[in-house]
């Protein structure tokens, strides 16, 4: 059957209006008028991702004389990490802060970042020169995917909540239950130091803990104390078998378009801010961990020996993944080139 003349007319008119569009989002700012950037940060406001990125956005606007403005959007309004990375991706923002667990996926040679006890029991002068020894690997890897490495620091180390077990030494989490993230490394992690992983959903691992459906939860430390669980959740082990490295983006494409003075505006202090971000993280974690003593949580942390035998065993996962993931293997020398 022809087409008839109006529905040529509506495809001609759609064409049409979809041009429009396409060319009034590419239209520079107005004459007179800084151009505008939207960095998106998943986590809320008052976070020390969302402190540092509002010391950030003072410092680089000021630095570039206003000639470009940065703005903000936080939690909820850009939707969860991996929401939030494709949105860099595909030009929606311009940049974004975001951790490991965003990035595995979109940028595979990083998931090595997600192995359990990488960086030796989260050590802080350890986790900062493996991060510094990498750097190189992490952002060419970052590059290749049509991202901008800003910042990286660290953001945060994974613990264990629990109602009834103190997960701090191996004698006692035989055959438990641990609630972790689907899609990471942490099943792997508790499965090989012979406890049963129920991979969970963060939205579904409260009501987990509080039907009993398993006895503690792996995750990191913030999260959990966003939730409250540690309020009824009375014990808190600081296994810190993993570490969330928290990377700030731009879309590459974007960045290389940018004057070179914007560009350095952006990236100047780059050091001075990651520091800062990194000790507002340590802080913080102190101060949390000290609030959770105060309302009766029990806080247990491994002793050195512990410590090793669940290091040990984890090495299988280790060595499972480097054998199925190749591309890793320099990143992972990089990582473990540190000595401690």
């Amino acid at each position: 059957m022809a087409n008839s003349p109006d529905s040529a007319l509506s495809r001609r008119a759609v064409l049409a209006g979809m041009a429009a569009g396409a060319a009034v989002l590419s239209l520079p700012a107005r004459a007179g008028e800084p151009d505008v950037h939207v960095i998106a940060n998943p986590f809320p406001e008052q976070s020390p991702a969302g402190a540092a990125l509002g010391r950030w956005k003072k410092a680089a606007e000021g630095r570039g004389e206003d000639k470009f403005k940065l703005k903000l959007k936080h939690g909820d309004e850009v939707g969860g990490q991996a929401a939030t990375l494709e949105g860099v991706k595909s030009g929606k923002f311009a940049g974004a802060l975001v951790t490991t667990y965003a990035l595995r996926e979109a940028v595979p040679r990083l998931a090595a970042l997600d192995l359990p006890y990488l960086f030796h029991f989260g050590e802080d002068k350890v986790v900062d020169d493996a991060l510094k020894a990498a750097r190189d690997e992490i952002k060419t890897s970052l590059e290749l995917n049509n991202l901008k490495l800003i910042w990286l620091f660290d953001m945060g180390r994974h613990v264990v909540f629990s109602r009834t077990v103190d997960f701090s030494s191996p004698d006692n989490i035989k055959g438990q239950s641990v609630a972790c993230r689907p899609g990471s490394l942490g099943p792997d992690t508790w499965n090989a130091v012979g406890c049963k992983a129920v991979p969970t959903p963060l939205a579904e691992i409260g009501s987990a803990l509080t039907a009993s459906q398993v006895e503690a939860a792996s995750i990191e430390i913030f999260e959990g104390a966003d939730r409250q669980w540690a309020t009824r959740d009375r014990i808190l082990s600081l296994t810190y078998h993993a570490v969330d490295v928290g990377f700030l983006v731009m879309n590459l494409e974007l960045f290389n378009k940018l004057k070179s003075k914007e560009q350095e505006a952006l990236v100047s202090d780059r050091a001075t801010q990651e520091a800062a971000i990194t000790e507002h993280v340590r802080k913080r974690q102190g101060v949390l961990i000290d609030e959770m003593k105060s309302t009766g949580v029990k806080v247990f942390e491994p002793t050195p020996r512990n410590r090793q035998l669940m290091m040990e065993g984890t090495r299988s996962v280790h060595d499972a993944f480097l054998k199925d993931h190749g591309a890793s293997k320099a990143l992972y020398a990089a990582l473990t080139s540190v000595k401690f």
